[in-house]
C-alpha cells in the first residue's frame, strides 16, 4: 500500500475512534510502529492535528474537529451513503468543479475495504455554466444569511427578461433544480429557478425576515402544491411503476398479474400529465374526465403532426 493510501486509511481510523494505540495501527495498516510514528508526522505537516497520549491505554487522537468519521457508519449505510451521492452527481442539477470535488472527498472518506468510488461519473447538465451557477447560489447563500435585498434579472421565458428588487428567503432543490423562494418588490411571494437568473446583485440594504414563513406553504415531498390533482388510472404492462410513490395517499390494488388501479394524489396537473404521457397507451385515465380528455386531444395532435 503507497504511503497515501496509508495516511488516507490512517486518517479514517483515528475519525472513528477517541484514542488509537501505535500497536493497533500498525497491525491495521500492516507497517512497524516506527513506520506509524513517521506517517503521523507527515499527516501533522498536512494540516492536520493529531495529539499523542502516553500512559496505558495512550496512543494517537485526531482533534481535527470538522473531520468527518466514517467508521461510525456500518458496512451497509456506507453503501447507502455511497450510493445517494453517486445519485446526487447523476441527476440533472449543475454541480460546478467546488461541489464535484466536495462529493468526491466525501465519497472517498466513505470507502473501506468493499465499498469503493466509482471514478467514472456522468450527469445530464442544464445548459449554463457550471461555474456562473455555483457563483450565483454562494451569492444567494450568503444574501440570505445576512438577510440582504438582492437585485435579479431573470429570463422568465425566452422571450420575457424581468427584473426584481428581491428579499430572499430560501434555497431549495425540487426535482433536482435549484430554486430561490422570496419576496418581490410588490411583496409578491415568488419561486425562481436559478438556472434562469442571469445576474444577481447583493445590496446593502437589510430586510426584516418573517421566520414563521416557510416553502412548506407551497411544497411537499412531491413537489409543488399547485392545483393538487386525484386520478384514477388503469396501468398495464408497467409493473415497475409499481414500484414507487407517486403522489399521496397512493393505493395500488391488481386486477391481474400485469395490470392494476393506481389511486394518487399527483402534486400538480403537470406531474399527473408528466406520468400519463410516459405511460402513452398502456395508461388508461378513469377519472378525472378533465384529463381524460386533454390526454385525447394531445395524442391526436401528435398523430396529426407526425
Amino acid at each position: 500500500m503507497s504511503k497515501l493510501n496509508n495516511a488516507l486509511s490512517m486518517l479514517d481510523i483515528l475519525s472513528a475512534r477517541s484514542v488509537v494505540s501505535v500497536q493497533e495501527l500498525s497491525d491495521a495498516l500492516e507497517i512497524s510502529t516506527r513506520a506509524v510514528q513517521r506517517l503521523k508526522d507527515t499527516i501533522i505537516d498536512s494540516g492536520y492535528h493529531i495529539e499523542t497520549i502516553m500512559g496505558p491505554g495512550g496512543g494517537y487522537r485526531l482533534l481535527s474537529s470538522s473531520q468527518i468519521q466514517p467508521l461510525a457508519f456500518d458496512m451497509n449505510q456506507r453503501r447507502i451513503l455511497k450510493k445517494a451521492i453517486a445519485n446526487m452527481m447523476q441527476q440533472t442539477t449543475v454541480y460546478g468543479p467546488d461541489m464535484q470535488i466536495a462529493l468526491a472527498k466525501l465519497s472517498q472518506q466513505l470507502n473501506y475495504n468493499d465499498v469503493n468510488s466509482n471514478p467514472f461519473v456522468q450527469s445530464v447538465q442544464l445548459n449554463v455554466d457550471p461555474q456562473t451557477y455555483q457563483r450565483h447560489l454562494e451569492l444567494l447563500e450568503d444574501a440570505i444569511d445576512r438577510e440582504h435585498k438582492i437585485r435579479i434579472e431573470y429570463q422568465k421565458n425566452h422571450q420575457t427578461l424581468n427584473n426584481y428588487l428581491f428579499e430572499p428567503y430560501e434555497l431549495v432543490l425540487v426535482n433536482q433544480l435549484w430554486y430561490l423562494f422570496g419576496f418581490d418588490e410588490k411583496n409578491r411571494y415568488l419561486s425562481l429557478k436559478i438556472n434562469r437568473i442571469n445576474s444577481i446583485e447583493v445590496l446593502d440594504t437589510k430586510f426584516l425576515k418573517d421566520d414563521e414563513f416557510s416553502h412548506r406553504q407551497s411544497l411537499s415531498e412531491f413537489g409543488y402544491k399547485i392545483s393538487p390533482v386525484k386520478v384514477s388510472l388503469i396501468v398495464k404492462d408497467r409493473d415497475y411503476l409499481s414500484e414507487y410513490i407517486w403522489g399521496k395517499n397512493q393505493t395500488i390494488t391488481w386486477i391481474d398479474s400485469h395490470k392494476f388501479r393506481l389511486e394518487v394524489e399527483f402534486a400538480n396537473d403537470e406531474a399527473a400529465r408528466t406520468f400519463i404521457l410516459r405511460g402513452g397507451s398502456n395508461i388508461y385515465i378513469d377519472a378525472p374526465e378533465s384529463l381524460r380528455n386533454w390526454a385525447c386531444e394531445e395524442y391526436l395532435q401528435a398523430f396529426q403532426q407526425y
